[in-house]
């Protein structure tokens, strides 16, 4: 117990000193009268700092940090309640343990293979055309920071077509289940690399963020694949499938709370709400820009679903409910504000949640179910 005081302690002192002492340097770092070491840090972590700092004032970096801060609390106070309740609550305990410890089926995981690679060629068959068209702008090409860091350029059509090509062979061996590991890796790989490079051109947001985290887990899920079939094993390790579905909720928690931390209960205002539809104005946007009651209950209801989404982790029953709620949120982003596609990538991770041995069994004979074939 003592131990969980002691950190308390160790976090309160450094939020202390924040608000004392270093609150101060983000004032001097924007007069350019910090310690180098300190203006440096902040021009690697913040790159358009000099050019942003003509644009907006110095109250506007402060809160900022205030921002950063604050979330740094929050996760590190909310890490220590779970470890404690964790520790001392045994229902929950038992439950998490269920979760991750419960092994899953050979064949679910050559489904959720497949749904990944399908995924995939869904939304990167037009990759290689659109990052053609970028190759006529790289005047423009100012890279992310580990490209940065790797000195990166923007490859050449015709490297450009080498990497898009072993992209798609890669995807195409992992969809026939020939060398899932190997295939799983390459695949991966360079969807992170040729989704990066789309950000390199002042553009960066969100439309692939459940799906990167998803694919990032997706060779250590091959592994288990492969390795239950050269045991002839019906049944392997479900810890990567599970974190699969937990990254994906605690991201849409991420939003929400985002939400919540950056505009607080107005976010919900139907002033707010407003100003976004007319910001991206749709027809069906400006038909519910007249109504302070659906202007309320809209962005509100949205915060509670995104809030909500992870307790479907422990409480699977809420799972069905959250994934149509998640599936009509995502298709009123298209329809109110024309952000996206009606066949969101953040729709179809949904399909992750599915267990698919649970639905080859219903398909099956009773009497084939009752010889556990």
């Amino acid at each position: 117990m003592y131990i969980y005081w002691g950190i308390a302690l160790l976090l309160s002192t450094l939020l202390l000193a924040y608000w004392l002492e270093w609150r101060h340097w983000v004032t001097l770092a924007y007069q350019q009268q910090a310690p180098e070491w300190f203006q440096t840090l902040v021009q690697r972590i913040y790159p358009r700092f000099g050019v942003e700092k003509q644009r907006f004032p110095l109250e506007f970096f402060l809160d900022k940090a205030d921002q950063v801060v604050g979330r740094f609390a929050l996760i590190s106070l909310g890490s220590l309640s779970f470890i404690y309740l964790y520790q001392y609550k045994v229902g929950l305990r038992q439950k998490i343990q269920h979760y991750w410890n419960r092994p899953t089926t050979v064949y679910n995981v050559q489904r959720q293979l497949q749904v990944f690679t399908g995924i995939l060629f869904l939304f990167t068959w037009d990759w290689y055309i659109y990052l053609n068209k970028l190759g006529n702008a790289t005047v423009f090409y100012t890279p992310i920071f580990p490209y940065r860091l790797l000195h990166l350029p923007f490859p050449s059509p015709f490297w450009l077509l080498v990497l898009y090509s072993v992209f798609l062979f890669a995807n195409f061996a992992l969809l026939c289940k020939f060398r899932v590991v190997w295939a799983s890796i390459v695949s991966v790989t360079l969807f992170v690399l040729l989704q990066g490079y789309m950000y390199c051109f002042h553009k960066t947001d969100h439309t692939y963020a459940t799906l990167t985290q998803v694919a990032l887990l997706v060779p250590i899920l091959a592994w288990h694949y492969q390795k239950g079939q050269l045991k002839s094993q019906k049944q392997v390790a479900a810890w990567p499938w599970r974190l699969m579905q937990f990254s994906i909720a605690f991201t849409y928690f991420q939003a929400g709370l985002e939400k919540l931390l950056i505009g607080g209960i107005g976010w919900a205002s139907p002033h707010s709400f407003r100003s976004y539809l007319y910001l991206h104005p749709t027809t069906l946007g400006a038909w519910i820009a007249t109504s302070d009651f659906w202007c309320t209950v809209l962005p509100l209801t949205a915060m509670l679903f995104q809030l909500g989404f992870i307790t479907i982790i422990l409480y699977p029953r809420l799972k069905l409910t959250f994934l149509l709620t998640g599936t009509l949120f995502h298709l009123g982003t298209f329809l109110l504000f024309g952000i996206g596609w009606y066949y969101s990538p953040w729709m179809l991770v949904y399909l992750f949640f599915i267990d698919w041995e649970s639905i080859r069994l219903r398909r099956l004979p009773k009497s084939t179910k009752l010889l556990g074939l």
